[in-house]
């Protein structure tokens, strides 16, 4: 039921991150949405480690390695994009210098 809900809301999220380059608020509820519906994946992938491994064609090798690597890729990823806004979020306004803080770039007015 989990994958049910969640796939349509992945695909989605990208759909929503690949129609534009412009940052919104839409586009910031999206990345959240999509990890958490990797991470949902990758535990989903733990939880039924014997049904995703019966999924695996039979010319592929070490079923069980596969799935279990793609389920903590998906867990991976959710945290690699999670951190990405995490940076684009706190750390690019600083450098920019909007929070005032000492040793950020400061805005220079020209006269």
């Amino acid at each position: 039921m989990r994958t049910g809900v969640f796939e349509p809301l992945a695909i989605a999220s990208l759909a929503r991150l690949i129609g534009s380059a412009r940052e919104s608020g839409a586009a910031r509820v999206a990345r959240w949405v999509l990890a958490i519906a990797l991470v949902i994946f990758g535990v989903d992938h733990f939880l039924a480690l014997g049904f995703i491994t019966s999924l695996v064609p039979a010319w592929i090798p070490l079923h069980v390695f596969w799935a279990a690597l793609f389920g903590a890729a998906f867990i991976a990823c959710a945290m690699a994009l999670t951190f990405g806004v995490w940076v684009v979020t706190l750390h690019l306004p600083r450098t920019l210098g909007f929070y005032g803080i000492p040793g950020a770039m400061r805005r220079v007015s020209r006269a």
